[in-house]
Order: C-alpha cells, then sequence, then structure tokens
C-alpha cells in the first residue's frame, strides 16, 4: 500500500506552528484565515488529527490512524462574523470531493491539493483552505467514539466529542434561517384607494413564499410561489394585472433563476396564459435553453400542457382607462423613465443555502407591440448566484437593461459593500446616468436582506425568523408576527 505523504506548506509561513522540516504537527490544529482581495469575507479552514499515540499504546513517535476523510465546505461569512461550515460526506476522493463542491450551495472549489492535512483548493484566482477532518477507527486508538474539534489555534484545549452522527455527515452542517422578500413594482404614486389593497397583496404573496421555504421547500419553489400570488392579483402589473400594449393586448415577460447552478428561464411577450412565471420555469428546467418569446413560447406552453385563457380575461378595467389616459397625453407625455414602473418580483434562501429569484411583469402602458423590457433578461431583471446571493429589479426597462442593473449591484457586493452601499450605489448610477428610476429587493448568501427605490415607492414585504416586515413608501415599515 502506497504510503501518504504528508501536505507541505507553500502558501504560508506559519513556522511556530509547524512540526519537524516544515511539516504539520500530529498533534497541532491549524487556523487558516485567508481573506479575499476587495472582499472583506473570509474562508477558515481547521485541520485536526489526534494526539500522537501508538495505537497500541506504551510507544512514542507519530501515530498512524486509520483515517475516515470527510471535506467539509468553508462557508464565507458577513463582516459580523464566518458562517459555519456544512459537511461534505462521502468525499474520499478527489473527484468525489469535486462532486461535493459542485452539489453543495459554495460550489466552485477545484481542487488543487490533498493530503492528509489541510487541503488547498483555488477558487477564482484565490487560493483558500477547506477543512478536512480526519478520525481513527474506534477499535483502533484509544479513547475511541467520534472526532473531537480543537480551538482555531494550535494547541487549543479540546472541545466536547461530537456525536456519534458526525461520522455520517451530519456533524457541522447548517441549516439555514429561510429567507424571502418581495415587491410589488416601483411606482410614481399609489392612489389611497388602492393603497391598502396593494398592500394585503403583498402581504399574501410573501406569507405564502415564506410558508412554502419553512415546510422545506426551494428557493425556487418559493419565489415561484410567490410571484404567482402577485400575478393572480390585479392589483399590481404582472398576469391578470398587466397593462395593455398600443393595440390593447396583454404581452407578459418573466424570468427566473436558480442560484445553485445558474441554471435560468425566461419568456417574453406571451399572451393568454394567466402565469407567465411558471412557464419560464419551465424553459429553465425542461429544456436546454434559457429564453423562448411570442410564439415559440406559446407552442412550448401548449406542449407543456400550460392551459390558456381567453385574452379579455387578463385585460381589467382599470389598465383599459390607464391605456386611454395615456393615448389622450401623447402630446404631453412625461418621461418614460417617471412613470410605467409596475414589476413583481421575489428572492429568497432556502434552509440549504441556496438562493433563487422571479420576476414577471405586463411592461409598460401604451408599449409598442414586441417591446421586452428588462424582466426576462438575465443580469437585468434579476440575478442568482449562491457564492454572492439573489437580487430582482423593477423601474425603467430600458434603463435597467443599459446599466445591467441586477448584476452591476451584485458586483458591487462581490466588492465587499453591504447590500444597502450595494444598492444605493447601483441605482445611483443609473439615475445619474439616464435619469431611470427604480427599486432592487436583496438577500445575502448570509440570510441578509435589503430594499431600496429612487421612485416615489414600491411596495414590498420581507419574512424571516417569523416575522413579517413590510411598506409601500419611504421610512414606512410595519412589523407583524407571522404563525
Amino acid at each position: 500500500m502506497m504510503k501518504k505523504k504528508r501536505f507541505q506548506l507553500k502558501h504560508t509561513k506559519p513556522e511556530k506552528h509547524l512540526g519537524p522540516r516544515g511539516r504539520i504537527s500530529a498533534r497541532a490544529a491549524l487556523l487558516f484565515d485567508l481573506r479575499w482581495q476587495n472582499l472583506g469575507t473570509s474562508l477558515r479552514a481547521f485541520c485536526h488529527q489526534h494526539p500522537a499515540s501508538s495505537p497500541k499504546g506504551g510507544r512514542g513517535g507519530s501515530p498512524k490512524p486509520t483515517r475516515k476523510l470527510r471535506w467539509v465546505e468553508g462557508q464565507r461569512g458577513t463582516r459580523a462574523g464566518s458562517q459555519p461550515a456544512r459537511v461534505l460526506p462521502g468525499a474520499q476522493t478527489r473527484a468525489q470531493l469535486r462532486g461535493a463542491c459542485a452539489a453543495a450551495p459554495g460550489r466552485g472549489f477545484t481542487v488543487i491539493a490533498r493530503r492528509a492535512g489541510p487541503a488547498l483548493v483555488r477558487k477564482r484566482g484565490a487560493v483558500v483552505a477547506e477543512r478536512l477532518l480526519t478520525q481513527r477507527s474506534p477499535g483502533r486508538a484509544r479513547g475511541g467514539g467520534g472526532p473531537r474539534r480543537f480551538g482555531g489555534r494550535p494547541g487549543g484545549s479540546a472541545q466536547p466529542e461530537a456525536p456519534a452522527s458526525a461520522a455520517r455527515g451530519v456533524l457541522g452542517s447548517v441549516d439555514m434561517n429561510p429567507v424571502l422578500v418581495v415587491h410589488g413594482g416601483g411606482a410614481s404614486n399609489i392612489s389611497k384607494d388602492r393603497k391598502e389593497r396593494v398592500r394585503q397583496g403583498i402581504i399574501r404573496a410573501a406569507t405564502e413564499g415564506y410558508k412554502i421555504l419553512k415546510d422545506g421547500g426551494s428557493a425556487v419553489d418559493a419565489v415561484e410561489g410567490a410571484v404567482t400570488v402577485l400575478e393572480d392579483d390585479p392589483e399590481f402589473n404582472a398576469g391578470c394585472g398587466s397593462v395593455l400594449n398600443v393595440n390593447g393586448d396583454v404581452e407578459m415577460d418573466a424570468s427566473i433563476m436558480n442560484g445553485k447552478d445558474l441554471s435560468a428561464g425566461a419568456v417574453s411577450a406571451v399572451q393568454g396564459i394567466a402565469n407567465p412565471i411558471k412557464l419560464a420555469r419551465l424553459v429553465m428546467e425542461k429544456t436546454t435553453h434559457c429564453f423562448l418569446t411570442d410564439q415559440g413560447a406559446a407552442k412550448f406552453a401548449t406542449a407543456m400542457g400550460i392551459p390558456t385563457v381567453p385574452k379579455e380575461q387578463l385585460v381589467t378595467e382599470r389598465n383599459i382607462k390607464r391605456l386611454e389616459k395615456e393615448k389622450h397625453e401623447k402630446g404631453a407625455p412625461k418621461p418614460d423613465c417617471e412613470k410605467n414602473l409596475g414589476t413583481v418580483g421575489a428572492v429568497a434562501l432556502d434552509r440549504n443555502g441556496n438562493v433563487a429569484y422571479a420576476t414577471s411583469t405586463g411592461g409598460i402602458v401604451n408599449k409598442m407591440v414586441g417591446r421586452v423590457g428588462d424582466t426576462p433578461c438575465i443580469g437585468s431583471g434579476g440575478y442568482a448566484d449562491n457564492d454572492i446571493g439573489a437580487i430582482s429589479t423593477t423601474g425603467h426597462g430600458e434603463s435597467i437593461l443599459k446599466v445591467n442593473l441586477a448584476r452591476l449591484t451584485l458586483f458591487h457586493v462581490e466588492q465587499g459593500k453591504t447590500l444597502e452601499e450595494a444598492a444605493d450605489m447601483s441605482l445611483g448610477y443609473m439615475k445619474s446616468k439616464l435619469k431611470g428610476l427604480g427599486g432592487v429587493i436583496l438577500v445575502s448568501k448570509a440570510g441578509d436582506w435589503a430594499v431600496k427605490w429612487t421612485s416615489a415607492s414600491m411596495p414590498w414585504a420581507a419574512a424571516k425568523d417569523c416575522q413579517l416586515h413590510s411598506g409601500i413608501d419611504l421610512d414606512e415599515t410595519n412589523v407583524t408576527d407571522l404563525p
């Protein structure tokens, strides 16, 4: 049997923590704290080996335990502190580790070394480390039992032994606190007679999506469920409440994205479908494409068995009046960036640490036939990546498209900005460059959330820790308990 080589440290110089010839001591527990440049987040890795003792006792020297290796995924934390690690069970080989990392919320790691000590991995050009736990076979090592966890510095005192379930990959697993945030679109104003109906509608959507998460549903299930509620509510510019184009018809756009594997689906200019977000999810899951439009989307919907509804069923009296008013005021219209900001969207973080977004809209009043805005465009109408978070946008579609508002905001998050700072920067950039107004909702991979807008108002609601936060106007926040 080939003898395993010990891991030779090349990227750090913690000489005081090393044994003879620069190798990791059998008694040492080594802490790496490698910080990403410009990110303000860190990945911590621990390597633990049991105190040296002969399996048979009575002799000194380095132990030769029977190791059961379990790779553990390190998680980047927020500025307030790092998140715990989660176990990648059953990863005994390099290929198995790659598969486990790809299936985990913190996917994307590529192994570049694996030895008896910590394993260095490379992620987007930065050398980071993952925790490797070693365990003696209970029949060979004194004391038996599961692995012991040591303090952050070498020589730290041992913590109580982990439960027996740790050997099955439970130790270090993270049950994330689910989060769901929804918005009902930026608006120049909401009349007093509609405001309460809009408030109740946004609360229903958030409650429905959060219930899906609490029941163990995925982030994709939650955002789809929340947006479906808004599409079925005529108070919102999506689904049965969609505004009308120049011909008085409804043309709808929608998109959805799973942050776990960056899979996405989108549809545009669809007619006669009550819930375009459901069709967008089918595009994501049942095709090799990301985007279907108009007649192609209609044929796909028929093939998938999605029922069609009469076009008249999606036209409301309120939207007919809005179109007539828009056409009468065509001689002196307001700039497009100051009106027609309606969209609905949702972002979510589930218990497994996966994020997702969904966005749906009927577009803008009196638009040209075939006009497509930002909503179905990945990176503009929304984006989701487990390594960063998820975002859904609303506002003037042409402005959002020009600045790729969703991806721009998450880029600022990648650069170490808080969610609020990132949202302010991207919305401010769009407003200064294009005079475009809009809003965003975000959730980070750590479970933080934020709501920002530059329009006059934006209905929103956020559910976390069994509490519901909601509002419409600036500086308005209501908090209620959820069952």
